[in-house]
């Protein structure tokens, strides 16, 4: 059987499950699910590349592999999945309006995605020949960022609305006004996947644990902010 199946593989391999998932979970217009599995596959994607380091005997077509379907799996939840979350929303905020209509932002996020991935994969080649060790720092804004950012995001505006208009009140102002800060928000992450001057220093050891942290207190407002407003 082609591929590799070992615990190195398993939490990367479920990490692409969350994303198509939550892929599924959009279009059957359950968006609150999907932005929680949004931020369970960025929690994942924490702890993959260590669990992987741990197997001390892989060998480079394995170690090469892995690469290859990290990038794979990120493609599909933090490419894929932020924008069909985009669809999904707009279809919240102008359900009489063609999604042909906002198709074209979707397609530049993932393909900004996409590009970034790429030449990611191709840079670490090149970059652990030259200099192996620990990358220490990242050239444009990592993909797995928008894990924790649109949680947050969506958590705090699902909080907020709950706090100013309520749960049976019309949404409707509030959904548009939601929807184009988040085209704002993928705008930004899919400019800065390729901005070369955006430098982000890659969190190693303790420090990856803040990261963690944030993303959980994401996921966690996300549950909380479906719980008030069901």
């Amino acid at each position: 059987m082609l591929g590799f199946f070992n615990y190195t593989t398993w939490l990367t391999y479920l990490g692409a499950l969350c994303g198509l998932s939550g892929v599924a979970c959009t279009a059957g217009g359950h968006l609150t699910a999907a932005v929680i599995l949004l931020s369970i596959a960025g929690l994942i994607d924490g702890f993959d590349g260590k669990v992987a380091s741990t197997k001390k005997d892989r060998t480079d077509e394995m170690r090469r592999f892995g690469i290859q379907i990290d990038s794979l799996s990120d493609l599909i939840s933090f490419g894929v999945l932020p924008g069909v979350l985009l669809l999904g929303f707009a279809k919240q905020a102008f359900p009489d309006l063609s999604f042909y209509v906002f198709l074209p932002l979707t397609c530049l996020f993932t393909l900004a995605a996409l590009i970034r991935l790429s030449y990611f994969n191709v840079s670490e080649e090149v970059r652990q020949k030259e200099e192996g060790g620990i990358r220490k720092f990242y050239i444009g804004i990592p993909v797995t960022l928008v894990s924790i950012f649109i949680p947050l995001f969506f958590g705090f505006s699902e909080l907020l609305r709950f706090l100013i208009i309520g749960r049976d009140a019309s949404p409707d102002l509030w959904n548009k006004g939601f929807f184009f800060f988040y085209c704002a928000l993928l705008a930004f992450f899919g400019f800065g996947f390729l901005f070369k001057k955006f430098k982000v220093a890659k969190l190693h050891g303790k420090k990856m644990f803040l990261l963690v942290a944030l993303g959980t207190v994401a996921a966690v407002g996300v549950f909380i902010s479906a719980i008030l407003n069901a």
